[in-house]
């Protein structure tokens, strides 16, 4: 999903040893059998799940790092309708965001295929994006892909090609 050129950006391995090392290590097998379980009774009592980005942690590729974690949420036993929920639904409630296909709510949404509903890795085939109610031309957003000091600075000031 990363084109290889980005991975010199963010040397993942070489700034967390300790995390590359514990995920290789059989604790991570431990943790990952007690986070099934854990997710698993949580779902069950109703508890509300909210997928979200991680943002302030430099060891992930941000937007990926999205992905990954509802493809975990869906290894685990959560299903992909409710998958979809937390990252969407629950997500904006939780926000106090005025969301949905009404009146006055921001217009910022994806285009998916119906097959996500039953498999949320589907959630990378987007078709299109759409940001204030404008669909984004994903094409010239490759040009934001080349990380530079002028394209970041763009993005953190607002300036539209």
């Amino acid at each position: 999903m990363v084109k290889p050129a980005i991975f010199e950006q963010f040397p993942v391995e070489k700034k967390s040893k300790g995390q590359v090392d514990w995920l290789k290590s059989e604790k991570w097998l431990h943790a990952k059998v007690n986070a099934t379980l854990s997710l698993t009774k949580l779902v069950a009592q109703g508890v509300t799940i909210i997928a979200g980005s991680v943002s302030a942690n430099l060891t992930m590729y941000q937007g990926v790092d999205l992905h990954t974690e509802l493809f975990h949420l869906q290894k685990l036993g959560m299903s992909a309708k409710d998958i979809l929920l937390s990252v969407t639904h629950e997500a904006y409630q939780f926000l106090g965001i005025n969301w949905g296909i009404k009146a006055g709510a921001k217009a910022n949404f994806l285009i998916l295929p119906i097959e996500v509903t039953q498999d949320i890795t589907k959630s990378v085939e987007f078709k299109h994006v759409y940001l204030e109610g404008r669909i984004v031309d994903r094409e010239s957003l490759l040009t934001y892909a080349t990380p530079n000091w002028w394209q970041y600075s763009k993005l953190l000031i607002g300036i539209e090609d």
